[in-house]
């Protein structure tokens, strides 16, 4: 450990208004941080960065490690909200990126990989850097949102926050975006492995009346209100943090910014003039905020000091494209953020610090599933086999190497869980991207296939052009298909995957090993049920209680919305075979209880449950409906109708005779 007095860890931890008070305090110290000191720091920085260059033999030079042989650095992860590689100016990717000195900076202190991918969304970029698996396993594919959600990344699996804690500290700083009110809460971030979390569990604005200059903060579970500027807080937090922390540490900075809504951000964190409607000029007031974060990012550089950064690995990523109103030529604006097109996957992924080569740049294949690899690798030092994660570790003395990916993958799908609906996926190879849709009711696919290489806008289907086809563009198809189908084997409705838990039963009849039909089974035991737990005033369904099934089990429920047509109270689905899904574990005996609050449920709905049975196939409860108890009036309405059916059908009998 790197002795220094004034890293000793609060015991007890600090209050709230402890940490709110050091915040201010920091601020107040130098006053506020501005544009022109952001870029007096870069100037500094590239002095310091030409002097350790002139006096560094080959291999890694500058920003030299002082972190002792017997600990690991550092870890600071900063994640922006909604920025592609066209509005890094280091990346050079587009004509007018706008101003990123403080980025720009960073680059050249270390790798910039050119060719990584996020997923197209906040929360399923979020979830592949926590847990280091593809979004179709850990069941989170479009956002999370807070309020209303009923899925959330699961805390019960492994995340990367958990992995680091024997070796490092953890906090959590800014937008969250990845848990449940009324499922995990506001400890989700705890339970994920956090020791300190402070920020936002939701987007902004949450609800209407929220800004960037008024939002709902967090701190360690416990709701309270900040007027602070959302980027400006984040870095006062994690400074907080770093300045008062055991090193090693591990931080998790998401910025908000420069994800909607788009504003003016305060005038001294940036250069640009706008109009008074900052709507009027999205892809300018973009830039702007931008810059703004790019100017606390300055801030917190120089508010960690060299010391500490030289003891740092510092990763700084996006967590998908920006959004198609910010988008400007040559970017198509119907390619950007929610899509699988490279507007919405192509992210700035930069990395300095200890160990890394200064002023390179690697074309290796990298996804954001990588940096859960890449963070245990440098906690343990050793390898890591991540499963869909690769760690990036060896391009950082070697950013010329090969890829270690043969392929890169990205996905979009809905809703959330392990039964989507909707999906949207893409694969590529170094050349050639092959992008996949699926849209109920049509069973069936859209493929579309692009040279990245020559068209990196996408703007030809190859699969669209005149036959004959290039024999190298089919085989191409081919062997990104067979990628494709091999990594999400189908059929994919109700199968959930390793880390959901569930199987799905094998179609078609039981046969025993010489294919002969086996003997009659036992009649099987009465599948479990559900039962509705009504609130206090018995309205409204408070919990959805589950019996029958079998012990300390795994499973799922199913909700899907439904609706009575006729006012029979016969349920019709809305969306068939597009359920929300919530894990369930049963107790010893067999029951399973799952709150439902009722502000967070769109009633009518129709809900059934799955079970684990061991080696069988899961058991499948009845399913039940859920209505809300009609009013008073409904009631009379309902007995009008059906005296004036009955008189109806009685004029209309035949008389006797």
């Amino acid at each position: 450990m790197v002795p220094r007095s004034r890293r000793v860890r609060p015991a007890p931890p600090p209050s709230r208004s402890d940490r709110v008070a050091r915040s201010r305090a920091v601020r107040g110290a130098t006053g506020p941080w501005t544009v022109a000191a952001s870029r007096a720091l870069v100037l500094c920085l590239t002095v310091l960065a030409l002097a350790c260059d002139s006096g560094a033999q080959s291999g890694v030079t500058g920003f030299e490690s002082e972190v002792e042989a017997d600990r690991p650095p550092n870890i600071l992860l900063i994640i922006a909200d909604d920025l592609g590689v066209d509005r890094v100016a280091a990346y050079e990717a587009h004509p007018d990126p706008g101003r990123t000195p403080n980025m720009d900076a960073l680059a050249a202190r270390g790798v910039m990989f050119r060719n990584a991918w996020a997923n197209p969304g906040c929360s399923p970029t979020r979830a592949t850097i926590l847990t280091g698996q593809y979004g179709f396993r850990t069941g989170i594919g479009i956002a999370v949102h807070y309020p209303t959600t009923v899925y959330e990344l699961d805390p019960e699996g492994a995340s990367l926050a958990n992995l680091l804690k024997p070796t490092h500290r953890t906090a959590a700083f800014g937008k969250w975006h990845l848990g449940g009110q009324h499922l995990s809460g506001a400890r989700h971030p705890q339970r994920l492995g956090f020791d300190h979390f402070a920020g936002g569990m939701k987007i902004i604005p949450g609800f209407a009346n929220e800004s960037y200059f008024d939002w709902e903060k967090y701190i360690d579970g416990v709701p309270g209100q900040s007027t602070v500027y959302a980027t400006t807080d984040t870095v006062d937090e994690t400074l907080d943090f770093v300045r008062t922390t055991d090193e090693p540490w591990f931080v998790w900075a998401a910025f908000h910014a420069p994800h909607a809504p788009y504003h003016a951000p305060p005038d001294h964190l940036h250069g640009y003039e706008l109009p008074d409607d900052v709507t009027e000029d999205i892809p300018l007031t973009m830039k702007a905020m931008n810059e703004a974060l790019d100017t606390e990012l300055g801030r917190l550089f120089e508010g960690m000091g060299p010391q500490t950064l030289r003891e740092t690995i510092v990763i700084l990523v996006g967590d998908n494209g920006g959004t198609s109103a910010a988008t400007t030529a040559p970017y198509p604006t119907d390619h950007a953020k929610n899509t699988v097109y490279e507007g919405g996957l192509r992210v700035p992924l930069i990395v300095a610090g200890p160990g890394v080569v200064r002023g390179a740049t690697s074309s290796a294949l990298a996804n954001t599933t990588d940096l859960f690899a890449t963070c245990l690798e440098l906690a343990g030092g050793q390898p890591v086999d991540g499963g869909d994660s690769v760690s990036l570790v060896p391009y950082f003395a070697e950013p010329d190497r090969p890829s270690l990916r043969a392929w890169a993958f990205a996905e979009k799908f809905e809703p959330n869980g392990f039964n989507p609906g909707f999906i949207q996926r893409a694969v590529r190879d170094d050349r050639y991207k092959l992008i996949r849709r699926q849209a109920p009711p049509d069973p069936g696919h859209q493929i579309e296939m692009y040279d990245l290489r020559h068209d990196p806008f996408e703007q030809v289907d190859l699969l669209q052009l005149p036959p004959p086809h290039d024999p190298e563009v089919l085989q191409a198809r081919q062997e990104l298909l067979t990628v494709l189908l091999e990594l999400v084997p189908e059929p994919l409705p109700q199968r959930l995957e390793d880390a959901g838990g569930l199987a799905s039963a094998a179609p078609g009849a039981p046969t025993s090993p010489n294919g002969a039909t086996p003997p009659p089974s036992p009649l099987p035991a009465p599948p479990p049920w559900l039962e509705i737990e009504m609130d206090e005033d018995e309205i409204n369904p408070r919990a959805l209680v589950l019996r029958g099934g079998p012990a300390d089990a795994r499973g799922a429920l199913f909700i899907e919305r439904a609706v009575d047509t006729r006012g029979s109270g016969d349920y019709a689905l809305l969306k068939p075979g597009i359920p929300q899904v919530m894990r369930l574990r049963t107790d010893a005996a067999g029951v399973a209880r799952l709150d439902l609050p009722r502000s967070h449920w769109p009633l009518p709905l129709r809900v059934h449950a799955l079970v684990e049975t061991g080696d069988g196939p899961p058991v499948e409860s009845r399913p039940l409906h859920l209505a809300p108890r009609p009013t008073q009036a409904q009631l009379e309405q309902q007995g009008r109708t059906r005296r004036a059916r009955e008189a109806d059908a009685a004029t209309s009998e035949p008389s006797g005779g």
